[in-house]
């Protein structure tokens, strides 16, 4: 295998270096900015194996760079940085291909695993998996790919090996959003709460999307009287 790229791109000195240290035995070359400006160029202008990308940056902010890499069909594994707890743009974030995730503060041992399971995830394939994990990474995989219908049977099938799982209904629940089935997402992050009343993303995410159907009642009620004055 050719030497992993990595770039960094967030403005906390303390994050940058925990994040170069947690590989620096590995023999990845690692290059890290402060600024979001900087780091789309250097996305733009090089070929990157994986990027971690904060959301809240500097000159231009995570959410709109990972935009710029949908945009601009960059080939990069994102791995974006957010605030303890923070699942606030994860599905906006899967619309343009995102799928791992680390929130602050950051543990090397959880760093060295995510990037472990992208460096994995890239050799699988359909005809191989068997197993509930891997079909949760082949998922991740299509998810990358922006194919998002294989995505959502992958999941399906990880649901078929561990039917219980909260981080499988959420994943699907996520998924279901971005194909545009709200209902379908609303029952799949329900089911995810039923197996776990303590799993905070599908927690996060059901407060989100009952507060979005609220809102769209709202506006229709709102219109629909206008309509009849």
């Amino acid at each position: 295998m050719s030497q992993i790229k990595m770039l960094i791109i967030d403005d906390e000195i303390n994050i940058t270096k925990t994040i170069a240290a947690s590989f620096a035995k590995n023999g990845y070359f690692i290059q890290q900015c402060n600024d979001g400006n900087e780091g789309l160029k250097r996305l733009n202008e090089e070929k990157w194996d994986i990027a971690f990308l904060d959301i809240r940056l500097p000159g231009i902010d995570g959410m709109k760079i990972l935009k710029q890499i949908y945009e601009n069909q960059i080939s990069v594994n994102v791995i974006m940085i957010t605030a303890y707890g923070s699942v606030e743009n994860a599905v906006q974030a899967m619309k343009y291909g995102a799928v791992d995730f680390v929130s602050k503060p950051l543990e090397p041992a959880t760093l060295r695993n995510i990037v472990d399971k992208i460096i994995s995830r890239q050799h699988l394939s359909e005809q191989s998996v068997i197993e509930y994990h891997e079909f949760i990474e082949l998922a991740k995989l299509y998810i990358k790919q922006r194919e998002f219908h294989k995505a959502h049977d992958a999941i399906k099938k990880a649901l078929t090996q561990k039917p219980e799982s909260a981080e499988a209904y959420n994943l699907l629940g996520a998924i279901n959003e971005v194909l545009g089935d709200i209902v379908a997402a609303s029952q799949a992050y329900q089911m995810a709460i039923r197996f776990d009343a303590d799993y905070q993303p599908a927690l996060e995410n059901l407060k989100r999307i009952t507060s979005m159907e609220a809102n769209s009642a709202d506006l229709l009620d709102m219109m629909s009287t206008i309509l009849r004055k």
